[in-house]
């Protein structure tokens, strides 16, 4: 239960809430622990990962509590997320809060606590989580009273998986819970500026660059929702004591967002300030994007490999990747278009094409050491698979490539390589 009971009435009081209960069980599991002679009780920390992370906000505030790291969960999912209430909607427009949204945003929710957080916190997120969050939950820690430490890294392109955060956790938690000496990195400075022909680019000065290993820069386009965001990787050159990248975009009225991850000695990593700019309103902006021929800064989660004599795009993961370019030109399918898709696969397959979400078919595919060639018709995506048809490709805004498991048909989709989908105008007379 969150801000509605099941009668559909408002709360009234926070203790109705399923969080508060979970709130109440951490703290008996502690004052458990703590109850234990063999534990030392000054050198208590916690970490909690999804729903866990979520729960540590609230932990945080104990005083029994050295530190805490939160993976994913920084809260804004209540009514934020769930009204899809970006902070970056352009334009932004917040729907009217009943009494018990209110009451559950002024209580419950780990944003609620940040301003009475005692323990040093440590955010641990990918960006395209769809708990996490990303700009969002950054704005915890600008409500965090002075002098308590925290910090935060975003694994760019990721979803539940932090694996290139270096050794962050246990460092963290070393340092503020048992003591260690471990020198923490100051936040760096950093934002969107243009340069003298108009270009957008990322500005980040960071503290400590004798002890820099890799600072890397990451920008994305127009997208407001973080889970739907396409990270694209930004050339940086240091000038001085900054580092500047080129973010250049196709609509100089519409966002473009960047940060940085930067990897110091003994695998600290921290992220920059997640950074937003309107080009137009910076100045007398130029819009100078071009995308990469074979499409790989289009798909989330994909790399460039050759196979067969010809290059093309294989999932990281044996999950879904998408392109939410389709509708943009020149990306945009012409009227009666037909899609060709092409692809490598060794093993027979099926495999699902999503379209603009509720579009679906599935391809069952054989086995091949050459490349193949699917030809498919917009009719051929029906909404949930089987109803109604796609009329038109030109009606397509985001392709969705996903396995699909069956009897002997692998669910790995990385034994797929596909080439950007092309378009081929059909004259049906």
């Amino acid at each position: 239960m969150k801000a509605k009971l099941p009668d559909g009435k408002d709360i009234t009081d926070p203790k109705q809430t399923d969080d508060y209960i979970w709130y109440a069980i951490q703290r008996r599991a502690l004052s458990y622990l703590m109850a234990q002679k063999e534990v030392d009780k000054s050198r208590i920390g916690a970490k909690g990962y999804s729903y866990g992370g979520f729960l540590m906000w609230n932990l945080g505030m104990d005083p029994r509590v050295k530190a805490v790291v939160a993976y994913f969960c920084s809260g804004w999912t209540d009514f934020y997320r769930d009204k899809a209430v970006w902070l970056y909607n352009n334009p932004y427009v917040e729907p009217p809060k009943s009494p018990g949204d209110k009451l559950l945003l002024s209580a419950i929710v780990p944003e609620a606590h940040a301003p009475f957080i005692k323990a040093p916190t440590l955010w641990l997120n990918g960006t395209n989580d769809h708990a996490g969050g990303h700009e969002r939950g950054e704005l915890n820690f600008k409500m965090f009273q002075p002098g308590v430490p925290w910090s935060f890294a975003h694994q760019a392109r990721a979803h539940h998986d932090t694996s290139k955060l270096g050794n962050d956790a246990k460092l963290w938690l070393e340092k503020y819970v048992l003591g260690k000496d471990i020198a923490w990195p100051a936040r760096p400075v950093s934002g969107i500026k243009l340069d003298d022909a108009g270009v957008p680019e990322f500005h980040i000065k960071p503290a400590s660059p004798e002890k820099i290993e890799t600072l890397d820069v990451y920008y994305a386009l127009k997208e407001p929702f973080n889970c739907a965001r396409i990270w694209m990787d930004a050339k940086t050159e240091k000038k001085g004591d900054t580092w500047i990248a080129k973010i250049p975009v196709q609509n100089v009225d519409d966002y473009v967002f960047a940060f940085a991850n930067i990897r110091y000695q003994g695998e600290i990593v921290i992220s920059s300030d997640f950074a937003a700019a309107i080009p137009s309103k910076l100045g007398k902006a130029v819009a100078t994007k071009v995308f990469a021929e074979d499409g790989n800064e289009l798909w989330t989660d994909v790399d460039v490999v050759e196979v067969a004599g010809a290059k093309g795009l294989r999932p990281n993961y044996p999950h879904e990747v998408s392109c939410k370019f389709f509708g943009e030109a020149p990306f945009k399918a012409p009227q009666g278009a037909v899609m060709i898709f092409e692809f490598h696969c060794a093993r027979p397959q099926t495999f699902t094409l999503a379209v603009n979400g509720p579009f679906s078919a599935d391809f069952e595919i054989q086995g091949s050491d050459a490349w193949q060639t699917l030809e498919i018709p917009a009719e051929r995506i029906r909404l949930l698979g089987d109803r109604d048809p796609l009329k038109s490709w030109s009606e397509a805004k985001s392709v969705a490539l996903k396995p699909k498991k069956g009897p002997g048909i692998t669910s790995n989709i990385t034994w797929i390589t596909f080439k950007n989908p092309k378009w081929k105008v059909v004259d049906k007379k």
